[in-house]
């Protein structure tokens, strides 16, 4: 029995678009697999490419690649200081927020002991200026420790710093090493290259190489100091707009900064300036 013409078009129609189904389905599966190599080999260059291989559009784009796990294989005592310093920190700067909050600032402190411009413990990072009012952290320098940590709270913070100090790593924050309170507009945000906004901070990386997590190979210093924090206990000062959003006048600018900001800045050409050198 011969077909009628409109059974011919509707059979070829059916034909077509089974066919065009099937190359859909292959050319999807072939892009993404053409997807996924090319992502680990951009990773696999970001990692090991020196920076001729790196282009400008590199400054412009957060960060998504993890940096390695840190894992403190220390003596107890050294362990202790490590996981009370970093509790400190995540209690104080992050204790009302999300457990990705407190992870984003524990991540943070760990990124700064594998950067070059920073101290090689996790209490050289977390207390570092604050004998001399020139906090990196807020909490070290505006009385906060006047109230001490307690509650589930201080459980938090703990078991936020020893699940980073086991090598947990907050994928997020990539190789950021500064952050500030979303409220606040500090004036060396326009330096820096801004990663993500998590639990009520804006966190930052540094421009350039110096920002990449290739950066952060810097080795552990095998010890923590013995922070005094009893030096540190002073009456909380009544926040006022100026202190909030600017540092205090007397201050040198680059060696205090509101809500984590570094003691190094970053010179021409994307050379790291540390702390009372000139940027120039």
């Amino acid at each position: 029995m011969a077909m009628q013409p409109s059974q011919r078009r509707r059979g070829r129609t059916a034909a077509l678009r089974m066919v065009a189904a099937a190359i859909l389905l292959d050319g999807s599966a072939a892009r993404a697999q053409a997807v996924q190599t090319q992502t680990l080999q951009a990773q696999t260059l970001q990692s090991q490419a020196g920076p001729q291989l790196r282009g400008p559009q590199d400054d412009l784009q957060p960060q998504s690649d993890a940096v390695p796990p840190f894992r403190l294989e220390a003596d107890e005592a050294t362990r202790g200081r490590a996981v009370d310093c970093l509790a400190e920190a995540v209690y104080y700067e992050a204790g009302d927020q999300s457990p990705q909050g407190k992870a984003a600032v524990a991540q943070v402190v760990l990124n700064r002991v594998r950067h070059p411009a920073y101290p090689k413990s996790v209490c050289g990072v977390v207390y570092q200026g604050a004998p001399y009012r020139g906090c990196q952290f807020t909490f070290a320098c505006d009385g906060s420790l006047a109230r001490r940590p307690e509650g589930e709270g201080w459980l938090a913070a703990r078991a936020t710093a020893e699940h980073a100090l086991d090598g947990y790593v907050e994928v997020s924050v990539g190789a950021s090493t500064h952050y500030h309170a979303i409220w606040a507009h500090p004036y060396w945000s326009s330096s820096m290259r801004p990663t993500l906004r998590v639990g009520g901070h804006q966190f930052y990386r540094f421009p350039g190489t110096v920002g990449q997590v290739s950066a952060l190979s810097g080795a552990y210093a095998g010890a923590e100091p013995v922070i005094s924090r009893a030096a540190l206990f002073q009456p909380a000062p009544s926040p006022t707009p100026r202190s909030a959003y600017r540092p205090i006048r007397q201050a040198q600018p680059d060696c205090f900064r509101v809500w984590g900001l570094e003691v190094a800045t970053v010179g021409p050409g994307g050379r790291i300036v540390r702390s009372g050198a000139s940027p120039g």
